[in-house]
């Protein structure tokens, strides 16, 4: 077994599937069950199938997601959320390595490797007696902690170049200097899946081929503290640009995206951002 730990957005459950890829295993089935949606009455078919006649609208045998998973990988994303009834069920599977579907009266061997993840602190919850200590032994076995980004800037450039190749398979998008400067300064509290998304909605946004920093709608105030300031200064003098280019078009916000160099639609999103109010020119109402 093998336990990610790290923040929401750091790409645990993509780590999963590369330790899944790469291992023995990787021709059997990946399966991926968020353990915060699991309803607890029906936690059990989830995790471990039914028998047809089980119970209301069970009219046929089903897998459930142990079984499905056997000779490959099972990731239990949010494993932290599971309840206290469901972590007995689990441990016992890890114990046993069978399960038991609802309405069965035989168990079921299994061959399904676990890996869990979660942005929770087990440790302190085993301590607060919401984990379950001999749970916990079972699950970390191997320990992989992923660090937030903003603790390895010096994958920024390398991440980035992969997610817009992922995103612009033409090859045709690249990033301007300024925009590489405005992903290397913030912090991304939302981790890897901040900056893909990021990147997506800089391509939505561009006017060319090159990636602007004015396309990333990044928020100052998610800024780290050291680049805060500069970030906040950048701001006000992009909302003040704005402003002054409505006032000189009287409002028209194609004349204005054109005095700025920016798409128009660019202009719009910006004026959302920053809350601005401008009344429209007369052709544009």
């Amino acid at each position: 077994p093998v336990l990610l730990i790290g923040e929401t957005g750091v790409g645990k459950e993509v780590l999963a599937r590369e330790i899944h890829g790469k291992s023995k295993r990787s021709a059997g089935a990946f399966i991926a069950q968020n353990c915060g949606s699991l309803v607890d009455t029906l936690a059990e078919a989830t995790l471990f199938g039914h028998e047809r006649g089980s119970f209301t609208g069970a009219q046929a045998r089903a897998l459930g997601v142990f079984e499905a998973a056997s000779g490959g990988t099972l990731f239990l994303d949010e494993i932290g959320e599971l309840s206290a009834a469901s972590q007995v069920r689990l441990l016992r599977v890890l114990e046993q390595s069978e399960i038991v579907r609802v309405g069965a009266t035989r168990p079921t061997p299994i061959d399904t490797r676990i890996v869990a993840a979660t942005h929770r602190d087990l440790d302190a919850m085993t301590r607060a007696g919401t984990f379950r200590s001999d749970l916990l032994y079972r699950l970390d076995v191997v320990r992989i902690v992923i660090p937030p980004l903003r603790d390895r800037p010096g994958e920024l450039a390398a991440l980035s170049d992969a997610m817009l190749r992922e995103l612009d398979p033409s090859g045709a998008i690249r990033f301007g200097d300024d925009a590489r400067k405005a992903i290397a300064i913030h912090a991304w509290p939302g981790n890897v899946r901040e900056l893909r998304n990021a990147i997506a909605r800089a391509i939505a946004l561009r006017d060319g081929d090159v990636l602007r920093a004015t396309q990333f709608a990044i928020s100052p105030g998610a800024a780290s503290l050291s680049a805060g300031p500069l970030r906040s200064a950048v701001s006000d003098v992009e909302r003040d640009a704005i402003v002054a280019a409505l006032d000189a078009t009287g409002g028209n916000r194609t004349h204005a995206a054109s005095r700025l160099g920016i798409a128009r639609r660019t202009l719009l999103y910006k004026i959302e951002r920053y809350g601005i109010v401008a009344p429209k020119a007369p052709r544009e109402r």
